[in-house]
């Protein structure tokens, strides 16, 4: 890997990314604090961020297809607060203006893509177990309807009308 290149089990063990994890947070707010000023706004300044969202695995990938994918390399998203990005304007941060998209709910999406892949192949299985169950007494039934029919065969030419 090229210096720098890191997987995000790696990123999140430096310390470099931390501090600038806190400078970008820090510098968000002090140019927060700026346009209060500049608009003359007396109210405490909110944290403008909600949160920092890393991807670990095959995550990483950004919803990559290859469940092999292990390890790819470490990006972090800077989750804005949605009081930040209504800040937003033609002069202040332009390309944000409008971004009020609500963030990920990762977690959902974990749990969304483990039922999808785990739990919903354990139910199939579990289907296929009780379906092979279900043919084994059908077979079973099978055989003893046919011994029946051969116990009335032979019972019925046995008789004589």
């Amino acid at each position: 890997m090229p210096p720098w290149h890191v997987s995000n089990r790696l990123l999140v063990q430096l310390p470099v990314f931390w501090e600038t994890a806190i400078l970008i947070c820090r510098l968000l707010r002090t140019e927060l604090y700026d346009r209060y000023e500049e608009n003359k706004i007396q109210t405490d300044v909110p944290w403008p961020v909600d949160g920092i969202a890393l991807n670990f695995g095959r995550w990483e990938t950004a919803g990559a297809t290859d469940t092999g994918a292990i390890e790819c390399h470490g990006h972090a998203h800077v989750l804005l607060s949605l009081h930040f990005i209504e800040q937003c304007d033609d002069s202040f941060f332009r390309t944000l203006k409008g971004r009020q998209e609500p963030n990920q709910n990762y977690c959902r999406a974990n749990a969304e893509q483990m039922e999808r892949d785990r739990l919903l192949s354990a139910e199939m299985k579990q289907h296929r177990v009780e379906m092979n169950r279900l043919n084994e007494k059908m077979d079973k039934t099978e055989r003893r309807i046919e011994n029946v029919l051969s116990y009335l065969q032979e019972f019925v030419g046995s008789r004589e009308f």
